[in-house]
């Protein structure tokens, strides 16, 4: 058996763009923990009280809606397959200074430091199974900060293996954000996706390649508690967030995020790449990709 082949340059170049993009001066500022609890000072001025609320309401959207598990596409990996990858999410948050006041991730970040994205690299697994349903995991770093994020999904394609038809998918998962002595965060995901997977002929010595574009519409659904004292929490005037309407107390629209994502994943010999966009109704778009081993 021949061994696999290191992913292509070709493959690697996104990603590595990517990272050099949001790398810079971070490390110098290590760590940009979100920092809940000074939600209502900027470089030693107090924010308004309807500031202070509406940027909880900003972080736990963006944060939540980034971190979810992203629509993988129309099919499966097929019962003897396997997955392994290494990727990165992009949370293009607001992160600069508007109209002359700082945003909520200016003042969320520890040190107040300003950045146009939050860096997720990850480590993800996806597994084949019968039946055409498939489980994945992902555990990620929220970079350049002490904390993360850990997930799993399952999916199933009833239309798998029918030529003629598009490949759909429906998939539900849940994410946990950890690591946060302020935040206690997680966000539950619904996605129906749309597809179709097309042959083409690999290099010399490899096996054939596939392509899979998608379209995908999801429903994230976030629940957030600051985890302060009731004083604090008082003087913030800030409590939990939940997208479950029985919760008539915690209760928030917002927390109910709609994302419209486009993606596609090219299959060459034993190598995977996928990249893909969410535009979400309300909360910060995201990008993200990957590259890996397909066994």
């Amino acid at each position: 058996m021949r061994p696999p082949r290191p992913p292509s340059r070709a493959l690697l170049a996104p990603l590595l763009a990517a990272v050099a993009l949001a790398a810079p001066d971070a490390w110098a500022a290590f760590p940009e923990d979100v920092t809940i609890s000074q939600l209502d000072q900027y470089q030693g001025n107090s924010v308004a009280d309807e500031d202070v609320q509406e940027a909880w309401r900003t972080i736990v959207r963006d944060l939540g809606t980034g971190l979810a598990n992203k629509p993988q596409g129309g099919s499966t990996l097929g019962i003897d397959g396997f997955d392994l990858s290494l990727g990165s999410t992009f949370i293009f948050v607001d992160g600069n200074r508007y109209q002359g006041g700082p945003t909520a991730w200016e003042r969320a970040r520890e040190g107040n430091q300003p950045a146009g994205a939050v860096w997720v690299p990850e480590l993800l697994v996806r597994k084949g199974l019968p039946l055409s349903l498939e489980a994945g995991a992902h555990v990620g770093w929220v970079g350049f900060t002490r904390q993360g994020a850990v997930g799993g999904y399952g999916r199933f394609a009833p239309l798998e293996g029918h030529p003629k038809l598009p490949e759909v998918a429906f998939q539900g998962g849940y994410t946990g954000y950890v690591g946060n002595d302020e935040l206690e965060l997680g966000v539950t995901d619904l996605s129906l996706s749309v597809g179709k997977t097309v042959a083409f002929a690999a290099r010399q010595q490899a096996r054939n390649g596939t392509i899979h574009p998608f379209a995908a519409v999801a429903l994230n659904r976030i629940r957030a508690t600051p985890l302060l004292s009731p004083e604090r929490l008082g003087e913030l005037g800030i409590g939990p967030l939940t997208a479950d309407k029985k919760d008539t107390e915690t209760f928030d629209p917002d927390m109910r995020q709609v994302l419209v994502n486009l993606g596609v994943r090219i299959v060459s010999g034993d190598v995977g790449f996928k990249v893909g966009a969410a535009v979400p109704l309300q909360a910060a778009p995201t990008l993200d990709a990957s590259v890996g081993y397909v066994f």
